[in-house]
């Protein structure tokens, strides 16, 4: 914790120390002399004059009472020589312990006058009556009880604003551990200080730039020899800098709890600060680092709890998904709502191309974009495998970035895809706001990523799963049972469609002159010419055995005709050893009433027994 005394005095203007001799009175001590003078005017002896205070170098503090008073003002702040006459006449009465009298130097009054202790460094300050020859006459020889007197109302004054503080520090203290918000901590402060010390100008500093509706501001580092506010914040010590030419002194003050400093309270008062006051604003400054600190910690406690429960239930949701376009979908939405941004483009690595394309992206000019693997930040975070943060994109455009270009973004989060040890993708969250994102944003963006790859993972796997269930291992056809549900399921949305039922002519004498491997090579050749001839949305599927079959959905058998006449013709062509094929097809359409998936079936293989008898490597259409 800030030690009381411990103060560091720094000053970059002038050699005079901030807390000499030369320093103003307290204001207590000026509160106490106005209220001696009033206890004084009501004492039925009571002198008619003008009393003065003066510091030890002569400077005029306080004048009250007749006609000099005025013109004591106006000769101390004026610049000719009768400013340094008047200090030298007033530093004869400081300087003398038993008092002194004398002829005043400006008009027909003298004076007479005692030092009195009224500061906590002792310094001494001439107490001045200037009057009337007869008046000053009367009460030269009183005076010095007076003094004791004045002395008296001013350490009472000291000890009232003194008492005055310490409840408010008291009050404030009580209020700063009660608050569990940041920003409430930092508003008791600043309202503690300004009901103390009305006319010192404060401000706020923090070492980590903070969204705040207070006057807050960011510890500038680039410059630490010259400004106060770095060093106290570096040294954990207040710092006191001495003005010159009438600047105002500051006291630079850390904000400092039990792990470490967390900002500045800079002030500058009318007057250098004394002691006391450097004491009562270090133990605040202590008070409020603690509150601040506990404040923070609940903040942080409060955002884990948070982020916990944000990844929880981002987990559960990706988790009940196992379509790669759905958990693209969701993760793209969540990510806008979680960090509240405005742009997101989740990009996937395909492996086959090495580009990253966009998946996911609530930008349609984005959407099914390639770019290449070091393109970007996406390609960036594809390289070195690390998260990024960009606070204000325009100030280095370096990396160039479709998606910050342009959607015209400032601030982007951006993290890797990682499933085991390698880069599946990208996620690139971003905001037209410069400084947007904040560095838990960053962090919380990192450990999502990681769910995200984790369900691409999952429905990748179960994708494969599936693709295996339905896909013939030799061929890479589809098995019959996929044709099956897929005919009943085009039945029910489409109007037509038809199907070519294939079997390999003499293919027993294959697999017996060759064996059976040149046997399976030959259906892999014929496998690949069937999908070299179809379109995308057609299905190719090994019937079984030698037999291969393709559905073509919204297609006529005429059509359907030039597709078997086109597959026959290149299976003629390119397979080794050469073999033919003869096809079957048989259509169905809604008008007819040959809708039946089995009736459709039979029809085909009554065709494809046709073409067999009518001498293979011909095709015929069921009637």
């Amino acid at each position: 914790m800030n030690d009381p005394n411990n103060f560091s005095f720094v000053d970059m203007t002038c050699s005079v120390p901030a807390l000499s001799s030369e320093a103003s009175l307290p204001e207590a001590a000026l509160s106490g002399f106005y209220d001696w003078l009033a206890r004084l005017s009501e004492r039925a002896e009571a002198p008619s004059g003008c009393w003065v205070l003066a510091d030890s170098q002569g400077k005029l503090l306080a004048a009250e009472g007749g006609a000099p008073a005025g013109e004591l003002r106006e000769r101390s702040a004026a610049d000719d020589g009768s400013r340094d006459e008047l200090a030298a006449f007033f530093r004869r009465f400081a300087s003398h312990a038993f008092g002194v009298a004398g002829d005043f130097p400006f008009g027909e009054y003298r004076a007479c006058g005692v030092p009195v202790q009224l500061r906590a460094d002792n310094a001494p300050t001439a107490l001045v009556f200037i009057a009337p020859p007869e008046v000053v006459s009367a009460i030269a020889d009183r005076i010095g009880l007076l003094a004791f007197a004045l002395e008296a109302c001013c350490r009472e004054a000291v000890k009232r604003e003194e008492a005055r503080k310490q409840s408010l520090l008291y009050e404030a203290a009580a209020q700063l551990h009660a608050k569990i918000d940041v920003d409430s901590v930092l508003s008791e402060t600043l309202s503690f200080i300004r009901r103390v010390y009305p006319f010192a100008d404060v401000e706020l500093y923090l070492s980590q730039d903070r969204t705040s509706q207070l006057p807050v501001k960011l510890l500038n580092f680039q410059n630490i020899a010259d400004d106060p506010c770095t060093q106290a914040f570096m040294s954990g010590k207040t710092v006191v800098q001495a003005g010159e030419d009438g600047a105002q002194p500051v006291v630079a003050v850390p904000l400092r709890g039990p792990q470490g400093v967390y900002g500045v309270m800079r002030l500058e008062f009318g007057s250098p600060p004394d002691a006391d006051d450097l004491r009562l604003v270090a133990s605040l400054a202590d008070t409020a680092g603690s509150a601040f600190e506990n404040a923070r910690l609940y903040e942080q406690s409060n955002m884990l709890i948070h982020e916990l429960q944000v990844i929880n239930e981002i987990t559960k949701r990706l988790t009940q998904s196992l379509k790669l376009s759905d958990i693209y979908q969701f993760a793209s939405n969540e990510l806008i709502h979680i960090f509240g941004a405005e742009f997101c483009c989740i990009l996937e690595l395909d492996t086959a191309s090495r580009r990253m394309i966009v998946q996911a992206s609530n930008l349609p000019a984005m959407f099914n974009e390639h770019f290449s693997i070091d393109y970007g930040f996406a390609g960036m975070v594809y390289k070195t495998q690390e998260p990024i943060i960009i606070s204000d994109y325009t100030r280095n455009p370096k990396v160039k970035s479709k998606l910050m270009e342009i959607t015209g973004s400032r601030s982007l989060i951006a993290s890797p895809i990682i499933v085991g040890s390698e880069v599946r993708g990208a996620i690139l969250v971003a905001h037209r706001i410069p400084n947007f994102f904040s560095y838990d944003n960053f962090k919380l963006l990192q450990v999502l990523s990681g769910h995200i790859g984790l369900a691409m993972s999952n429905a990748s796997l179960h994708a494969e799963v599936r693709r295996m269930a339905v896909t013939d291992h030799l061929t890479g056809l589809y098995v019959r049972r996929y044709l099956d549900e897929q005919i009943a399921m085009q039945q029910r949305k489409d109007l037509c469609g038809t199907l070519v039922l294939i079997d390999v002519d003499n293919f027993k004498m294959i697999n017996d002159t060759y064996g059976h491997q040149v046997g399976d090579r030959v259906l892999i050749q014929i496998s690949s010419v069937i999908r070299s001839c179809i379109r995308e949305t057609d299905i190719p599927v090994r019937w079984g055995g030698e037999e291969l079959a393709v559905y073509l959905p919204q297609v006529r058998v005429d059509q359907a005709l030039r597709v078997a006449d086109r597959i026959r013709t290149q299976v003629a062509q390119v397979t080794d050893p050469r073999v033919t094929i003869s096809c079957g097809l048989a259509d169905w359409s809604k008008e007819s009433e040959r809708q039946a998936v089995e009736a459709l079936f039979q029809r085909a293989d009554v065709a494809l027994y046709q073409a067999k008898e009518a001498g293979k490597n011909n095709i015929q259409i069921a009637r």
